[in-house]
């Protein structure tokens, strides 16, 4: 289609030019606050390797204090998303300034009244800890685990009918990891 050719030719196009690379990813972060430009941003960092190498590791923190702040709730899950993405694709990032994003996002998961938000933060940790051997002493320091068991049977609990496929899907592959990473922890 017209539309797959044209994100072809952009993504070829802004691979070969990391200036423009660069100045299209600081106006989408002037927009964060707006959720198109969040999402935007999520997909934008999925789609552009360079990006994640050069523009993301110093926004990381940019990117989680607007999560923490926002009461929108698309930006707090594009936020998670874009965060997941920068740890899980980016070049290799310390162990440190992974606590710190996972401390975030946990409080952010604690603090929710928001399924969807809970779902995409709970998305985003599967995907930054299901490596057996990627950042196990923050996912143990931080006890990672206790925070998808609470969420797990809570919506057990409290027999939270899902909102969507998507939030149903998530809540099981939630207790899924759990039931994986407590077979596989050291």
């Amino acid at each position: 289609s017209n539309i797959a050719l044209g994100g072809t030719c952009l993504t070829v196009s802004m691979e070969q030019d990391n200036q423009r690379l660069g100045e299209t990813w600081e106006m989408l972060k002037k927009l964060l606050d707006i959720p198109g430009a969040s999402a935007t941003m999520a997909v934008f960092a999925g789609s552009f390797k360079n990006c994640r190498s050069q523009a993301l590791m110093k926004d990381c923190d940019f990117i989680l204090d607007r999560m923490l702040a926002r009461q929108d709730e698309q930006v707090q899950s594009d936020a998670a998303s874009l965060i997941a993405s920068i740890v899980t694709r980016g070049p290799n990032v310390s162990e440190d300034r992974v606590e710190k994003l996972t401390a975030g996002m946990l409080k952010q998961l604690k603090a929710s009244s928001s399924l969807q938000v809970q779902c995409e933060i709970l998305n985003a940790l599967i995907d930054m800890y299901s490596s057996d051997d990627t950042y196990c002493d923050t996912f143990e320091k931080l006890d990672v685990i206790s925070f998808f068991q609470e969420a797990v049977s809570g919506s057990k609990r409290n027999q939270l009918p899902a909102h969507s496929e998507h939030e149903a899907e998530t809540l099981m592959n939630a207790e899924s990891f759990v039931e994986y990473k407590l077979q596989h922890m050291r």
